[in-house]
């Protein structure tokens, strides 16, 4: 009988740098992570000229260009962050503080043990940086928060050996983060705001550069965009949030704290998108605002603080 290529037993490991990676020495961590959709995507192709009818001819077909990309979707705890930062942020922490550089990001590889076989993208770059925070509740799905990568590849080789590395024993700094942990943490023009959901994104726009050949020759960013998604309860806390004039623009933060542990995101200058509020049917009224973070004077559109010591 085949075994299963069961999802329960995939792994994945990662490793800081670029190039082809060694697996067996220097530092690699691996994580648990819900989903991932990390693979190479070919290409053929076919001119469209004119033959007399209708078909495509196989023996005009050529390979196309090639893409290795897709997302990875982890659990948030100060530890993975701290791990993970760099490489979206663009800069190591001083201290426990990442900030976001002026214009590098870092790189890194992947390897993935798919069961039937591994999977390995190297010189890889985070292209978008998501994390989700949603208040369910009793019977819903759980309120863990969610940091979802998107992630462009230079690289891509199938069945390398796989390292040993295994995880990291559960102390409190690993312990994933849930949506409660943000309890009256969530500022929004200098005030604390009643929050059911909010979105963080990061957006690197990340361009695979082709020259001469069917493989990517670089991969380097071409702009930076952070944003904020909220939604409130509809309120006289959060009435004032439907309509924040581009004048009166001010930053925020979000903290998530579970025990001596914590995560702080601070956004320089949120300015608001706007939008009024929709009854959607016999359920409380909510608020749903769009803000994009930018910069202001020196300060950068998004500062990350990671206190991991247990």
């Amino acid at each position: 009988m085949v075994a299963e290529a069961q999802g329960t037993k995939a792994r994945l490991y990662c490793k800081d740098g670029s190039g082809v990676p060694n697996w067996t020495t220097g530092t690699i961590k691996t994580f648990p992570f819900y989903r991932e959709s990390m693979r190479y995507v070919g290409s053929v192709v076919h001119p469209q000229v004119i033959t007399g009818d209708r078909s495509e001819h196989g023996e005009r077909a050529r390979q196309g260009p090639n893409l290795y990309a897709g997302d990875i979707t982890f659990g948030v705890s100060p530890s993975e962050m701290a791990f993970w930062a760099p490489y979206f942020m663009g800069s190591v922490a001083s201290g426990t503080t990442f900030a976001l550089s002026a214009n590098a990001l870092l790189p890194f590889a992947i390897l993935i043990d798919k069961v039937t076989a591994t999977f390995e993208f190297s010189s890889c770059y985070v292209t978008k940086a998501l994390v989700v925070g949603k208040q369910n509740g009793p019977g819903g799905t759980p309120n863990f928060l969610t940091l979802q990568l998107s992630i462009l590849a230079l690289a891509y080789q199938k069945n390398p050996t796989p390292p040993t590395a295994t995880l990291d024993a559960l102390t409190g700094d690993l312990v994933p983060l849930v949506f409660e942990d943000t309890s009256g943490a969530i500022t929004i023009k200098a005030a604390a705001r009643e929050t059911k959901q909010f979105a963080i994104l990061i957006n690197n726009f990340v361009k695979a550069r082709y020259v001469n050949s069917l493989e990517p020759s670089l991969l380097y960013p071409l702009h930076r965009q952070v944003s904020l998604q909220t939604r409130h309860p509809y309120d006289s806390g959060t009435s004032a949030l439907d309509a924040v004039a581009l004048s009166a623009s001010a930053g925020g933060s979000i903290v998530a704290t579970n025990g001596s542990v914590s995560i702080t995101w601070t956004f320089g200058l949120l300015q608001l998108i706007p939008q009024s509020p929709v009854v959607p049917g016999k359920v409380e009224i909510d608020l749903t605002q769009n803000f994009v973070s930018r910069m202001t004077g020196s300060t950068r559109e998004l500062t990350l603080t990671v206190d991991s010591t247990p």
